[in-house]
């Protein structure tokens, strides 16, 4: 994210949001939808060539909308509040306290121990680590918690940053196989779970916004896909990874040559934060009934009288001020206020700007008028539709934010899918798994620029891996929207 404003490419977003507002179209495409339509391309071109913080850009419909008389600024400014804004505040939180007191640094050394340290195990006890901390903790801080662990491992292999330019050794060869592992595993990782990757929330917010009586995705039915898919993907990134970069096989290593030491016994705070993260993934799951087949398992909230008034936000905001509340010695507790600090309001608000966008989008009319004109889209094989949304939205991501690319893409899939008489998750859910998959470049993702700034991996050898891996991901989310996906979550999807 920029630390500075271009105003040159904020006058040129501007610039061609503006021709919206002065090319002649149909009589159809009203002032609401006109200037709404402008707003949105003037946000979306933001976001794309970064002018200006994306925080910063999401805040636009504040300011845009009640000026123009579109909406009020209460009205405009609800979906900031959205719940999905609160559920994943609660789970950086709560994921917090794994960082806090070391928990990825014993589950590596643990994760090596069971697989192996051989150098093709390596790499993959790695991916393992990192793709099941990425479920429960943000992509890009459990990249940056595993990121010096694996380059601690590939330096007791002999490898330097100094020497990667020429990787003509199984050490360099395995230093890059693990940190593009790290990289890709901690975005298909967050596929797992709802709070995985803010991509995932954006869905959740925007189908609430969008379709307020629809089927609400639960915890538990969002991970009977999210794990299916990572059944499939994480053996697959392994393998792409261990092939392009020539992991050679090899005799294991000492785990102490690779800078993971055996950890003493486990703490109070370690113990306590499993507890905590435990607590909060069964409360999650169980929160809402489970259908398997003929048989219900009544979900907990059926103990209070308004059950149905309680989400996943409200469990990941208590359990996150109990963090606060626990002590886990004479001194301290499990959380402190720093961690409260360091939360990345950007998203937040990043979120709340999308789901404003969004809301706006379907009550100006615009949503409907564009689901109009890609109607066309209907007389296409199903099969050919998600592919293409998911290679549009997968080249997207290679060079825009995936937050961004999901919020622009959530309104015109809900849009199109409405206009072919189809349930809108069936274009919804791949475009936002899709928008998880930018593997190629440096710049696609903040998991792949943390590992590239180590100086270990090849820009030729990110885009060789990552083209393989973005066609595996678009593969396995066609094969999961006409399979899991519609079994995990009751819907009928066509």
């Amino acid at each position: 994210m920029p630390s500075q404003i271009s105003i040159r490419r904020c006058a040129i977003s501007a610039g061609v949001a503006l021709l919206i507002l002065l090319i002649p179209t149909s009589p159809d495409f009203t002032a609401n939808v006109r200037f709404t339509a402008a707003t949105g391309l003037f946000m979306a071109l933001l976001w794309l060539t970064e002018a200006v913080p994306m925080g910063l850009a999401a805040l636009v419909p504040l300011v845009a909308f009640p000026l123009a008389g579109i909406t009020s600024t209460e009205k405009i400014a609800a979906p900031y509040a959205n719940s999905a804004v609160f559920l994943f505040m609660g789970g950086f939180l709560v994921s917090a306290t794994f960082e806090r007191w070391g928990l990825h640094r014993r589950m590596a050394y643990f994760a090596l121990r069971r697989v192996g340290t051989e150098p093709r195990r390596i790499v993959f006890a790695v991916i393992l680590v990192t793709a099941f901390l990425s479920m429960w903790i943000s992509n890009t801080a459990t990249t940056l918690m595993m990121t010096p662990i694996a380059v601690a491992i590939v330096g007791g292999l002999g490898a330097t940053a100094a020497a990667s330019a020429l990787p003509n050794s199984s050490a360099l060869r395995t230093a890059e196989a693990t940190l593009l592992g790290v990289a890709y595993a901690a975005s298909l990782g967050g596929i797992g779970t709802p709070i995985g990757t803010p991509t995932n929330l954006v869905f959740l917010g925007a189908a609430r916004e969008l379709f307020p009586h629809a089927h609400t995705v639960s915890f538990a039915e969002w991970m009977a896909f999210g794990v299916a898919y990572l059944i499939l993907a994480v053996p697959l990134c392994w393998l792409i990874v261990v092939v392009t970069a020539r992991v050679p096989k090899g005799a294991a290593v000492p785990l102490e040559q690779l800078g993971l030491t055996k950890p003493g016994p486990m703490s109070r705070a370690e113990k306590v934060a499993i507890a905590l993260c435990t607590a909060t993934a069964f409360l999650w799951i169980f929160r809402a009934d489970i259908v398997l087949g003929s048989t219900t398992i009544p979900g907990w909230s059926r103990v209070f009288p308004s059950g149905k008034l309680i989400n996943d936000a409200t469990v990941a905001i208590a359990m996150a001020i109990l963090a606060f509340l626990i002590p886990v010695s004479k001194s301290e507790r499990l959380l402190d206020w720093e961690e409260f600090k360091k939360m990345p309001w950007d998203v937040l608000i990043l979120f709340g700007g999308g789901f404003a966008l969004a809301d706006a989008l379907e009550s100006s009319g615009f949503s409907k008028w564009a689901g109009a004109r890609l109607s066309f889209v209907g007389n296409w094989p199903p099969v050919l539709m998600i592919i293409t949304i998911c290679i549009v939205v997968t080249l997207l991501s290679e060079v825009a934010s995936n937050v961004a690319t999901a919020t622009a893409m959530m309104p015109i899939a809900a849009a199109l899918a409405t206009s072919i008489h189809v349930h809108p998750y069936f274009l919804m859910i791949p475009a936002v798994l899709a928008a998880s998959s930018g593997f190629m470049l440096p710049v696609a993702t903040a998991p792949n620029t943390i590992v590239y700034g180590t100086g270990f991996i090849r820009v030729k050898a990110m885009a060789r891996s990552g083209l393989l891996l973005d066609l595996v991901a678009t593969a396995i989310i066609t094969l999961l929207i006409f399979t899991v996906i519609p079994w995990a979550t009751g819907i009928a999807m066509r």
